[in-house]
């Protein structure tokens, strides 16, 4: 029965189920796959923590409660229940970011109504002549893992270059 319904979403979401990998990797495959803050980061994200709270829950009605009766059709249950609770969290979530362009596909496939954050507007950036005797400092920085850097140009009130410099920072 769990393995169907992982078979069906891994298909839609065209994320390969190896057969030999264990939960926690398993997990991992789903949850690098989409983008933070966006309808895709949500949908890879909860999907197989719905297929195994689904599963579980399917597993302990079998085993605990009386008189339920199995259905050896049950996956499909569980697949329109993980759908049900994707469309549901959907129309709630806010993206912060822009899904994969794959990924309005996958969500015709579930029902899923396809969001983008809108786009902003361009910021434009132009360069504003200093005051007779003075100089303009156009200056930028950077870090990334750990690391930073910055530099600049010095320019009159002409545009012409005077100088510019470059220095990092470090760790």
């Amino acid at each position: 029965m769990a393995l169907r319904v992982w078979i069906h979403f891994s298909d839609i979401f065209d994320i390969p189920l190896n057969r030999s990998h264990n939960i926690p990797s398993l997990l991992a495959s789903w949850f690098n796959s989409g983008r933070k803050g966006s309808l895709q980061g949500l949908c890879v994200t909860l999907t197989p923590m719905l297929i195994l709270w689904e599963v579980w829950k399917e597993r302990c009605a079998r085993k605990f409660e009386y008189g339920h009766r199995w259905n050896h059709c049950f996956y499909q249950v569980i697949i329109a229940r993980v759908r049900y609770w994707l469309i549901r969290l959907s129309h709630v979530f806010h993206p912060k970011c822009s899904s994969s362009h794959d990924f309005e596909g996958i969500a015709g496939q579930l029902g899923i109504h396809y969001a983008n954050p809108p786009s902003k507007a361009p910021t434009i950036v132009y360069w504003t002549r200093p005051p007779e005797g003075y100089v303009a400092l156009n200056k930028d920085g950077a870090s990334k893992d750990g690391l930073a850097a910055g530099g600049g140009v010095i320019r009159n009130q002409d545009g012409v270059h005077i100088t510019n410099y470059f220095s990092f920072y470090g760790t």
